[in-house]
């Protein structure tokens, strides 16, 4: 396993990490803003 494919695989995580975060971050702000506040 050369360096570059271990970079590449290892960015290919964070990204995939951090659309995931920002994906359930928006999913959970429109649950929160459509449900009332207790």
């Amino acid at each position: 396993m050369s360096f570059l494919t271990l970079v590449s695989n290892s960015f290919h995580s964070i990204v995939a990490f951090y659309t995931s975060m920002l994906a359930s971050r928006r999913l959970f702000g429109l649950i929160v803003g459509r449900s009332p506040p207790p």
